[in-house]
């Protein structure tokens, strides 16, 4: 059991599954474990997230413990991301959206919060639009 799980949510991520993808494996934070969520996409979405995972193996970047879960019905926002709290064990559970690409330093930076202060119960960072 990893101590923070991110659960990545998908609906048909398009162009942003990579980016997206690639700043978890880029993490300072190592102790994680990434459940991938596609919400009924149905297209190439479950293939092209293993691609993206198995082509990051080969090129050896840290790559968490990860499964991808392919539901065939989109179950909508929250029920998709209550899945994947269901599906965790870890002790932290970040929601991740496709549409969103991670400082390197993101997931250490919330962990810190909370090993500071124990009556934190959710935080959340800066959010930047792209250009």
């Amino acid at each position: 059991m990893s101590r923070v799980a991110v659960n990545l949510l998908l609906y048909k991520p398009g162009a942003y599954l990579e980016p997206c993808l690639r700043s978890v494996f880029e993490q300072t934070y190592q102790d994680l474990e990434l459940l991938i969520i596609d919400n009924g996409s149905g297209d190439d979405t479950v293939e092209r997230a293993g691609e993206i995972l198995k082509r990051a193996v080969q090129r050896s970047q840290r790559v968490p413990a990860h499964r991808i879960i392919a539901n065939e019905k989109n179950s909508g926002f929250a029920a998709g991301h209550n899945q994947g709290i269901k599906e965790s064990s870890s002790e932290f559970i970040f929601m991740l959206n496709q549409d969103i690409v991670l400082d390197p330093d993101y997931v250490k930076n919330i962990v810190k919060i909370f090993d500071g202060d124990e009556e934190t119960g959710a935080a959340q960072g800066k959010l930047l639009r792209l250009k």
